[in-house]
C-alpha cells in the first residue's frame, strides 16, 4: 500500500487526476427491469403474428418495451444479407430484424428458462417426437428437415440438433416468423 501522502505528492507532482479504469469502454445501462432476464417467460404463439408480447412487425424499441429489457451489451450483430440485417440478443431470445424496414420478420426462443406455448403445450426442452407428434394434430404437413421442423400453416418451427438420430432428445429452440419468410430464403 502507498501511503496517503505519498499518493498527494505523486498527484501534485504529475497533475494525476482520478486514475481511468483499467477498462474504460462505454457501458450499456443495466436493464430497466434490474434483472438478467425480460420479466415475461411465457410466451403464447400466435401464428404468422408473433408469440406473447413480441408480435412480428415490431422495430427494436418496440421489443425493448414489450421486453421491458434492453439486448445484452455486444450482442447485436449486423448482417450483409438481404434478408437480415441485424439480431438482438434479449437472453431468452433472438430476435432478427429486416435491413430496409428494421422490423422484426423473425425470434427464435432457446432459453430454458422461458416457455413457449401452443395450444396450451410448451414446446421448449420437451422430446422431439412429442413435439412433433403434437404439432401434426394442427398441421399435418409440416417439413422435417433432418434438425427439426417447420409449419409453414401455423408460422413456426422447432430445432433439436440430432433429432433424426434420436427422437427423445430435447427441442433447443423454437422460432416464429412472418408469411413467405421460408420462401424467399430457399432462394
Amino acid at each position: 500500500m502507498i501511503p496517503d501522502d505519498v499518493k498527494e505528492r505523486l498527484k501534485k507532482k504529475y497533475n494525476l487526476e482520478k486514475p481511468t479504469p483499467f477498462n474504460s469502454e462505454q457501458r450499456l445501462p443495466p436493464p430497466r427491469n434490474r434483472t438478467e432476464y425480460p420479466a415475461t417467460t411465457e410466451f403464447h404463439i400466435d401464428p404468422y403474428k408473433g408469440a406473447g408480447e413480441l408480435l412480428l412487425g415490431m422495430t427494436p424499441d418496440e421489443v425493448q418495451a414489450a421486453l421491458n429489457f434492453q439486448p445484452r451489451a455486444g450482442r447485436r450483430f449486423h448482417y450483409g444479407t438481404d434478408t437480415c440485417d441485424k439480431m438482438d440478443d434479449y437472453r431468452c431470445c433472438f430476435v432478427y430484424f429486416k435491413n430496409d424496414t428494421n422490423k422484426c420478420h423473425f425470434v427464435e426462443f432457446y432459453s430454458e428458462r422461458v416457455s413457449v406455448m401452443f395450444h396450451g403445450k410448451n414446446l421448449m426442452n420437451i422430446p422431439y417426437e412429442e413435439a412433433e407428434t403434437f404439432v401434426r394434430q394442427y398441421d399435418p404437413d409440416i417439413q422435417t428437415n433432418g434438425t427439426g421442423f417447420v409449419s409453414l400453416a401455423l408460422g413456426f418451427g422447432v430445432y433439436a440438433e440430432f433429432a433424426f438420430e434420436n427422437t427423445s432428445l430435447p427441442v433447443e429452440t423454437v422460432c416464429v416468423f412472418e408469411k413467405g419468410y421460408f420462401a424467399k430464403n430457399k432462394e
